[in-house]
C-alpha cells in the first residue's frame, strides 16, 4: 500500500504543504533575482488562457463524452500534449526538442494506433456469398 494508515485523514497537512511550497518558491524566485509579480501582458496571457481556451476546450470536451465511451476519449485526450510542442511553435516560435518531438510522436502514433483498432474491431464481420446459383 501507498499509504502505511488509510484511516488517517492528511488533509489538515495540505495547508501547511502548500504554505511550505509558497515559501520555499518564493524564496527561489526572489534569489534568482526575478519578481514575485508577473508582467501585465503575461497575466493578460493567463487569464484569456484559462477563461476562454479552457474553459471551451472543457466545454467541448465534456460534449463529446456523452457520445464517445471513456477509453477511446481518454486515449484522444493525450492528443492534447502532442499538439503543445506544435502551438509553441507556432504561435509562440519556440523550437522544441528533439526528444520532445519523438515523444510526440510515440503518442500520436499510439492514438492513431488505437482509432484504427477500433476501427477494425468495430467493423462487421464479413458476410459469406454462397457458391450456388440463385435461380
Amino acid at each position: 500500500a501507498v499509504r502505511s494508515d488509510l484511516d488517517r485523514d492528511w488533509s489538515p497537512a495540505l495547508s501547511g504543504y502548500g504554505l511550505l511550497m509558497i515559501t520555499v518558491c518564493s524564496g527561489i524566485t526572489l534569489l534568482a533575482g526575478k519578481p514575485l509579480v508577473p508582467p501585465l501582458t503575461d497575466t493578460t496571457y493567463a487569464l484569456v488562457h484559462g477563461a476562454v481556451v479552457i474553459v471551451v476546450g472543457t466545454l467541448m470536451f465534456n460534449a463529446g463524452s456523452r457520445h464517445v465511451p471513456a477509453v477511446p476519449m481518454t486515449v484522444f485526450a493525450q492528443t492534447e500534449m502532442v499538439f503543445v510542442p506544435v502551438w509553441a511553435l507556432l504561435i509562440l516560435h519556440e523550437t522544441p526538442k528533439a526528444l520532445t518531438l519523438v515523444g510526440g510522436a510515440v503518442t500520436f502514433a499510439a492514438v492513431v494506433g488505437k482509432a484504427v483498432y477500433d476501427t477494425r474491431i468495430a467493423a462487421p464481420p464479413p458476410v459469406p456469398v454462397p457458391d450456388v446459383p440463385l435461380l
